[in-house]
């Protein structure tokens, strides 16, 4: 089985993290995992809105996320290293990228607040942006 990978063309103005493209951004609460696999594994294992997750985040891999689409409709990830806990950066977020294990199925809230036609983030391997405060990932 072949794995895709993904790269991401870097310009100068490549911080997507800027307070003018944060304003066309949602809030969401993310599972990391593979959900087929009961969250273990590398992956989002399911997204909820913001402040909807309970007890799941002290037992889980949790993280913050703000998510936001451009005109060809790929999704630009921030997510926010305050917001998780030393061992979910390190387990998720230890190279120079995030790999997905198995398509993620994009919940209707994100469908609906982005205004997106496309149902899936596939399976691959994306590079990862690290900005210090945030780390960055391109879903074409």
């Amino acid at each position: 089985m072949v794995t895709q990978h993904y790269s991401l063309r870097l310009g100068p103005n490549t911080d997507l993290s800027s307070r003018d493209q944060l304003e066309k951004a949602i809030e969401a609460e993310l599972i990391l995992g593979v959900a087929s696999r009961a969250c273990r594994g590398n992956g989002i294992c399911s997204m909820y809105t913001k402040g909807s997750l309970g007890v799941e985040k002290h037992y889980c891999h949790f993280a913050e996320v703000h998510i936001r689409r451009d005109d060809r409709e790929r999704l630009l990830f921030s997510f926010y290293k305050e917001s998780m806990r030393k061992s979910t950066v390190q387990k998720y977020f230890y190279s120079t990228h995030f790999k997905i294990e198995e398509a993620v199925i994009i919940p209707g809230f994100v469908k609906r607040n982005l205004d997106l036609e496309r149902q899936r983030i596939k399976k691959g391997i994306y590079p990862i942006i690290d900005f210090g405060n945030s780390i960055q990932v391109l879903f074409p």
